[in-house]
């Protein structure tokens, strides 16, 4: 045995070390093209580190079984150990894990993963994700998404599902329990209030709350009214004609329940000179005769027409259908905006 009192010549050491400073007795054994093999006690089974050209590990004598407690290396890092009731963190090329073994099963704990998934293009690219808790098996994953609960699904770009069972695509944020997935990818915000129907093994997926990404509309339930919104379903381009005598649907909108106020905006371009009668309607009905606004002029000029109105809006389905109409007596375009404004601008009040 070779011995010194500070530091240890590798070169001159064969059998092992007795610091006389701590009284300490350090051995290395099994110097072949295993590695070298550094233990405390004369004993080279009991505890020791394990090193060579592969990494090191720390091995640990538990309850007769020699277990690896930590290891380091070109393939990764693990500390804790890996038998029943023990949990360990696992650090590699693709990030890091936190695992809890118990009954021969590991439950991921915890991960901070780096590779591929859904890019901020629709594609794919290589970036980090965050999981606390377990993703659903086999789930596709977001770049720089955040999946926690159980069985959550963070499948779009920055997308955060939570709770169980949820689903988040683009940028999107869901908490509950399996929601409708957003396949349009409408939705900012969604609680989902589905469940699983043991009997049948399935998800019944419903949700509970949503919020529009673009107009901020709220809807609560599964036909609960939008807070604040107004959807375009009809024309609203310009250069809309008319022929004489005749009117026209300039274009529809729905309204939610509620209260509003709606300002319409339209105007009438005559295509030749003489006198011209023109009024607009804004009502439930397409061809309606119930017209205001009504204008008389001569010449070929355009007719401005601007109408501000209360409507109120109380339907079972959360909604009704309201058209802007345009009535002449000759021949021209109608222009359903006005300097680039849109030609009804809604605000709901109660």
């Amino acid at each position: 045995m070779a011995k010194a009192s500070g530091t240890i010549d590798m070169k001159s050491l064969k059998e092992g070390h007795d610091d006389a400073s701590t009284k300490a007795t350090a051995y290395i054994t099994a110097i072949d093209q295993n590695g070298i093999k550094v233990h405390a006690e004369n004993n080279p089974n009991l505890n020791y580190t394990k090193i060579n050209a592969e990494g090191m590990e720390v091995h640990q004598n538990v309850s007769g079984t020699d277990t690896i407690v930590a290891s380091f290396g070109s393939s990764g890092s693990r500390i804790g150990r890996n038998a029943n009731g023990k949990s360990r963190t696992e650090i590699g090329s693709s990030g890091m894990q936190i695992i809890q073994k118990a009954n021969n099963t590991d439950t991921q704990i915890a991960n901070l993963g780096y590779g591929q998934g859904t890019s901020i293009d629709g594609g794919t690219s290589t970036a980090p994700y965050y999981t606390l808790g377990r993703r659903l098996n086999g789930s596709t994953v977001g770049n720089y998404s955040f999946a926690e609960g159980i069985d959550t699904t963070a499948k779009g770009y920055a997308s955060h599902a939570s709770g169980v069972g949820t689903i988040a695509r683009n940028r999107q944020f869901v908490i509950g329990e399996y929601n409708i997935e957003d396949t349009d990818d409408k939705y900012s915000f969604i609680i989902g209030g589905g469940y699983l129907n043991s009997d049948e093994n399935e998800y019944i997926r419903k949700n509970l709350l949503t919020v529009e990404n673009i107009t901020g509309d709220i809807t609560v339930g599964n036909h609960a009214t939008p807070i604040g919104y107004i959807e375009y379903v009809g024309t609203t381009g310009t250069d809309i004609y008319s022929a004489a005598n005749t009117s026209k649907r300039l274009l529809s909108v729905r309204l939610y329940n509620g209260v509003w106020v709606v300002q319409c905006q339209a105007r009438f371009q005559p295509s030749a000179s003489g006198a011209n009668y023109t009024a607009i309607s804004f009502n439930e009905t397409s061809a309606s005769t119930a017209w205001h606004d009504r204008r008389h002029s001569n010449g070929a000029y355009a007719t401005q027409h601007n109408l501000t109105t209360i409507v109120y809006v109380g339907n079972e389905v959360g909604y009704s259908t309201y058209y802007l109409n345009g009535s002449t007596t000759t021949a021209g375009t109608w222009i359903a905006d006005n300097d680039n404004c849109r030609s009804i601008m809604a605000v709901r009040i109660v």
